[in-house]
């Protein structure tokens, strides 16, 4: 089950709820063709093709991206394939496709609008 997080800054008022973790679903490949981009939607279909995949899941992480100024919640995919090599796929901006810096939930986080770090989290309802 994830967790929906509501983060604050309380110097400017920026707000957002953002989904983290995973869901029940999150064993179900059809998710992953919808929400991956680029380059990680053709490495997903190639590893599926090719029957490479052995165990897969996918779960939602908080994000900051760099070019968009933007905290998000990012979709990812972790991959095990049948010759043992573990992956990562997605962790990209929903708006620019451009690669993440994802975010720890203990970590300070800096507000994309004042640039302060006075961002708080906050657990305000599960989904599924």
């Amino acid at each position: 089950m994830g967790e929906i997080i509501r983060v604050v800054c309380d110097n400017c008022d920026y707000e957002k709820q953002l989904k983290t973790g995973g869901g029940m679903l999150s064993i179900k490949a059809a998710v992953v063709e919808d929400n991956l981009k680029d380059e990680d939607l053709l490495q997903w279909k190639s590893l599926q093709e090719s029957g490479k995949v052995r165990f897969f899941s996918w779960f939602y992480e908080l994000a900051y991206c760099d070019v968009c100024k933007e905290i998000s919640s990012c979709f990812n995919v972790k991959i095990q394939t049948t010759d043992g090599e573990s992956l990562c796929l997605g962790g990209r901006c929903d708006k620019c496709h451009r690669k993440l810096t994802m975010l720890k939930k203990d970590e300070d986080m800096k507000c994309p609008i004042c640039g302060k770090t006075t961002v708080t989290k906050n657990i305000v309802g599960h989904w599924d």
